[in-house]
């Protein structure tokens, strides 16, 4: 099979021939219909952030594609389905699992992480990672669904709690924050969408912000943005992952506001603890999504509410 092989930081991926994995008692081997280019292979890539896998390793964790090989202890699925592959594969065994809260899994499996991903033709996966399909989505389409809109998914309505009426700022309008801006509206928030890009502000007005605001120039965005909303927005969601984007978005909530940060970085960053403590504000960390969640945003997406 063809692969695009990650060794070492700072250097292209190579395409190579590799030999097609089996897969074991409890696997599946999936033949990769797409995979999507998250940022986190762009922090190995680019940034030096090393993977838990020592390299040689094909990197890619936004997959689907349909089942080629089950392994004989594999009952419930078959050759041929149509499937995506979960971000984080949960062992179904430590405590937070039994929770629910497969995301947190202890023993957790990712693929292009801890194991070969989804930049390769074939991938061996363990058979708890896989989620069926519904015939309505797309197979290329659905590799949005497990990262994309399950992150931020999981932020704003896990963990956030988002309320008809309440008013999200959204920073940064890419990928992850073109979503959020469905799943927030879907709720009946008031979105405001802020970026540098003239071009992900336009997106963000196709995705239903009721908002957009260009940042580049603003010298105070927190004074900006609590002049504009009448004291603050309800919740920031830092869809960056700066140290610097996040001291702004915290700066821009209103008392008793929510910052979610779903941004990865890891550099520390600083927040202005008088406000967090008088103003009773409040910070949240995400970390992918359960994987009960995609079956949630199956729904979303086949009723016409997410688009893909």
């Amino acid at each position: 099979m063809r692969a695009a092989v990650y060794y070492k930081p700072y250097s292209k991926l190579q395409l190579e021939e590799w030999a097609t994995p089996t897969p074991g008692p409890d696997e599946v081997l999936v033949q990769v219909a797409a995979c999507g280019i998250c940022h986190t292979d762009l922090q190995f890539i680019d940034h030096g952030v090393p993977p838990l896998k020592s390299p040689p390793l094909i990197l890619g964790h936004e997959i689907a594609g349909t089942i080629a090989e089950a392994g004989e202890q594999v009952g419930n699925l078959s050759v041929g389905q149509r499937v995506l592959i979960a971000m984080i594969i949960p062992c179904n065994q430590c405590k937070y699992c039994k929770q629910g809260r497969t995301n947190l899994c202890r023993a957790k499996t990712i693929p292009g992480n801890k194991i070969h991903g989804g930049y390769a033709e074939y991938l061996v996966v363990p058979a708890s990672g896989i989620v069926p399909l519904p015939d309505d989505i797309p197979v290329q389409e659905a590799t949005a669904i497990g990262d994309v809109f399950g992150a931020p998914y999981h932020a704003l309505i896990d963990i956030g709690k988002v309320r008809a009426g309440e008013t999200v700022l959204i920073f940064g309008s890419g990928g992850l924050g073109a979503a959020a801006i469905q799943i927030a509206k879907s709720i009946g928030a008031y979105v405001i969408a802020l970026d540098m890009n003239p071009l992900k502000l336009k997106w963000a007005e196709q995705m239903g912000a009721d908002e957009t605001i260009n940042a580049y120039g603003i010298r105070d965005l927190g004074a900006h943005l609590r002049d504009r909303t009448d004291g603050g927005v309800d919740i920031a969601l830092e869809a960056v992952g700066a140290p610097r984007t996040i001291y702004q978005a915290f700066t821009c909530l209103a008392p008793a506001g929510r910052l979610i940060i779903l941004g990865y970085t890891r550099n520390e960053f600083k927040i202005p603890e008088p406000q967090l403590i008088i103003e009773e504000r409040a910070i949240l960390g995400v970390r992918g999504c359960p994987i009960t969640t995609y079956q949630t945003i199956f729904d979303q997406v086949i009723a016409g509410i997410f688009r893909l």
